[in-house]
């Protein structure tokens, strides 16, 4: 089960904002997998300018850096590890902290592989009581900011010397929301990391597509006066778990996506409304499949609506309704996936049904069926479906 937040009700801003950021990030609506996002190189988008040890070169290519060079090889760095240059970061830096920092634009879902390698200089004064440096992996947080997808990852204490040999990092992340997301690797020289990092040969692979859904619904909240709801929210829930809370502040005749819900065969997915004190008909709410048809819905009257279940529409299924007459009951069936009839016919099977846990009777047609001279009571009645040997079907099916 997987639930993708939507992004509503972008201000102009953050559409301003927005616009503003995708020119300086990898752009990556459509991927293959193994298609690699940074080439497999240093991470850089060009070296063209680059000139000396690239102090006059920030970010680089990359989205952002501080206290970072972009340097090529020579007796105080060691070989590259990349065919051209390599990010240096300074020992102490003052006691800066210093990073490097590449963004993503709307990463599709799925499985994406973080390789690099490192190694130290002058390490001397290098220690990693209070920890290493921070590989981070953040996402977009809707107001200009980031924040970690998770909890920050430790580089671990590689190989020191300018001919040391190189150390690889693979990380692997599951991007299960459609966002904006940021890799960086960050050190601070005064806290025990008072030595020169060095990070070259960044890849950063669409390793797997994200694992298709059964069935999808979309939660869309309507707020006809354009007041937060008015304190109101609404619980999403899956098999009867809250997976998010959510309102919205948009007015007007149209409903905004707030959250999809990507769910397996048997999920049920429903609401409940969280009423706290508004106008009759202000706030409306409706879950739409991946038709768009609207499939449940609710307000400030009725509340939570109908949960909706994730079916398969190769199942086989049997349903039966009935309706009595004096002293006779008649029944209907509605039957997927599965053909009645006589042995040898090419039907599927047939029906079996026991009348208040009485004797099985078999009966070979899915018309109506009329049973006669019932005493006045309540009666239960079982069907199941059965092949031509009259064994059950496996898992079974009964109505």
């Amino acid at each position: 089960m997987k639930i993708t937040q939507l992004i509503a009700n972008l201000k102009p801003w953050q559409s301003m904002f927005v616009a503003f950021m995708f020119l300086f990030s990898f752009s990556i609506n459509s991927q293959n997998v193994g298609d690699d996002l940074m080439a497999a190189t240093n991470g850089a988008l060009s070296t063209e300018q680059v000139t000396g040890s690239g102090t006059g070169c920030a970010p680089c290519g990359w989205t952002a850096t501080n206290g970072t060079n972009y340097a090529p090889t020579n007796g105080n760095h060691g070989p590259v590890h990349s065919p051209d240059r390599m990010w240096k970061m300074f020992a102490n830096n003052s006691g800066n902290g210093e990073f490097v920092a590449q963004e993503f634009s709307q990463l599709p879902l799925g499985t994406y592989t973080l390789t690099f390698y490192h190694r130290w200089t002058n390490c001397g004064n290098l220690d990693y009581s209070n920890g290493g440096p921070a590989l981070s992996f953040k996402k977009a947080d809707g107001s200009g900011g980031w924040a970690n997808v998770n909890d920050p990852i430790e580089v671990p204490q590689s190989n020191c010397g300018a001919n040391a040999d190189w150390t690889e990092m693979s990380v692997t992340y599951e991007v299960t929301e459609v966002n904006d997301y940021r890799m960086q690797i960050y050190k601070n020289g005064a806290n025990g990391l008072n030595a020169s990092l060095h990070l070259d040969t960044f890849s950063f692979v669409y390793t797997a597509a994200a694992a298709t859904s059964d069935c999808s619904f979309t939660l869309q909240l309507r707020d006809t006066y354009g007041d937060t709801w008015n304190g109101n929210t609404i619980d999403l829930l899956v098999n009867d778990v809250v997976v998010g809370n959510y309102t919205v502040d948009s007015s007007g005749t149209d409903f905004v996506s707030v959250a999809t819900a990507e769910v397996s065969f048997g999920d049920v997915v429903s609401v409940s409304y969280n009423y706290s004190g508004s106008y009759p008909g202000e706030n409306q709410w409706q879950m739409v499949d991946a038709d768009g048809a609207v499939v449940s819905s609710g307000n400030y009257y009725d509340g939570n609506g109908d949960p909706v279940t994730c079916t398969d529409p190769t199942a086989i299924n049997l349903a039966a309704s009935a309706t009595t007459d004096g002293g006779s009951a008649t029944f209907t069936f509605d039957i997927a996936n599965f053909t009645v009839g006589e042995a040898g016919s090419g039907a599927d099977g047939h029906i079996h049904y026991s009348l208040n846990g009485g004797s099985t009777v078999m009966i070979y047609s899915s018309d109506a069926l009329t049973l006669s001279d019932l005493p006045n009571g309540d009666h239960t009645i079982v069907f199941s479906l059965v092949d031509e040997s009259h064994q059950p079907l496996d898992p079974a099916v009964e109505a």
